[in-house]
């Protein structure tokens, strides 16, 4: 339960390398708050970012674009679709 979810939940969050496509990123997803939250944080070991932009909410769409301009190891992103970006 409790600390154990949070732990598996936030785990994928510390690689170099982290794929969200899999995650409920929705306007009500689980893990909204936490991927903003650790968006917002500008993780410094992150150089590979995978989500699907259609799925996403705005508030993760905003964090992303924080972190595209902020962050100075994130080498690779990928949208999902192609031209799904703006």
């Amino acid at each position: 339960g409790g600390l154990a979810a949070a732990m598996e939940a936030v785990l994928p969050l510390q690689a170099s390398s982290v794929d969200m496509s899999g995650f409920d990123l929705s306007d009500d997803g689980v893990m909204v708050g936490t991927v903003v939250a650790w968006m917002e944080s500008v993780p410094s070991a992150l150089t590979s970012l995978t989500l699907d932009w259609g799925k996403v909410c705005g508030r993760v769409r905003e964090a992303l674009l924080g972190v595209v301009r902020k962050t100075h190891t994130l080498v690779a992103l990928s949208v999902g679709e192609e031209g799904a970006m703006p």
